[in-house]
């Protein structure tokens, strides 16, 4: 799935508004498409985060972290430790916003910046988790 995102065409309008569209709506098929189109376009990360505060069906929720994971923006990083941590999420979610959170691990791997980056973000997701009603389930 993830060879040749970089090389596509950037999407049209047409094409952008449509994956948007398609990535919340009934047909599982759709959002599954949609994700992968969206996935190429990082300039979607702010619309998509939107639709995540509004959606909640799995599949949706699912196909948007899918889409944001390959954006590679960093500042995402608490947001998905958020997501891992949360019991009430749906495993599939829980195990997308993990594989985003992996990829932005590789994406910050400089020598000096790599480990403030992971102490200072990691600090604030283990806050996060510890306040879940049955910490150390995981």
């Amino acid at each position: 799935m993830g060879m040749g995102m970089s090389e596509r065409e950037p999407l049209t309008e047409e094409q952008r508004a449509a994956a948007l569209r398609n990535i919340r709506g009934p047909d599982r098929g759709a959002i599954v498409e949609a994700a992968k189109l969206l996935s190429a376009d990082s300039s979607t990360t702010a619309r998509l985060l939107e639709l995540l505060a509004s959606a909640a069906r799995v599949e949706v929720r699912h196909g948007i972290l899918y889409a944001l994971t390959w954006h590679g923006d960093a500042s995402l990083w608490n947001f998905m430790i958020r997501i891992l941590s949360d019991q009430k999420e749906h495993p599939k979610v829980r195990g997308q916003a993990a594989e985003c959170i992996s990829y932005l691990f590789d994406g910050v791997e400089t020598e000096s910046g790599w480990l403030s980056y992971w102490g200072l973000s990691l600090g604030s997701g283990l806050a996060v988790e510890t306040q879940s009603p049955s910490p150390g389930s995981w």
